[in-house]
């Protein structure tokens, strides 16, 4: 029997195992920023398997792709993506959602709200988009160790909760700034400031 979305949550947020849990972000029980490759390879790759995607441009670790979530009997889990940093800690967390048993848009709509009213129970709303018809997407922030998104693109039939580390957000905000041409330097723009282009960039 596979274990429902929100109770999965409700374990790794509202009722983390101890103070620590609660003010760091830790999908399926691995802290973003700590958690070791050696660690998430030895326990999820025992599991479900774990394919290589190349380099990520923000972390500049290696991405992990799982297209066969089942054994995690996690429900509705479609997609899950693990990236790593250059010293191998993890460094963001991608859960891909998907409609079950014939959901259609409007559940997953639903679907989506019920999860946000689970996380913003424990972590900081930074800021939301949510119109009645179209995109979708809350960012929040927990007191320690990360940003969590959940996203829903108009016309699709998932929606992506992501847990990305501090270092994870900044190194995306330097290279989004240099992109257009103005570098940010830390003395110019303070991480918090940074952290808040970020959140308008996703």
């Amino acid at each position: 029997m596979k274990l429902s979305f929100l109770r999965f949550l409700a374990l790794f947020t509202v009722f983390a195992f101890n103070i620590e849990c609660v003010k760091a972000a830790s999908p399926l029980g691995y802290k973003i920023g700590e958690a070791t490759f050696s660690e998430i390879k030895k326990n999820l790759g025992g599991k479900i398997p774990l394919e290589e995607k190349g380099v990520n441009p923000y972390s500049g670790g290696p991405i992990f792709v799982s297209n066969e979530c089942d054994p995690l009997e996690i429900e509705g889990l479609k997609r899950l993506t693990v990236i790593f940093d250059q010293n191998d800690k993890l460094s963001a967390v991608i859960l891909t959602m998907e409609n079950e048993n014939g959901q259609n848009k409007a559940e997953l709509r639903e679907r989506f709200y019920s999860v946000y009213d689970v996380l913003k129970e424990k972590y900081a709303v930074l800021n939301e988009t949510l119109p009645v018809s179209g995109h979708l997407r809350v960012n929040l922030k927990s007191p320690e160790n990360a940003f969590i998104q959940i996203s829903a693109k108009k016309g699709q039939d998932v929606f992506n909760l992501r847990y990305l580390s501090n270092n994870f957000v900044e190194s995306y905000v330097q290279k989004k700034t240099n992109a257009s041409g103005t570098k940010l330097t830390k003395a110019e723009t303070p991480v918090s400031d940074a952290r808040k282009t970020a959140l308008k960039m996703f």
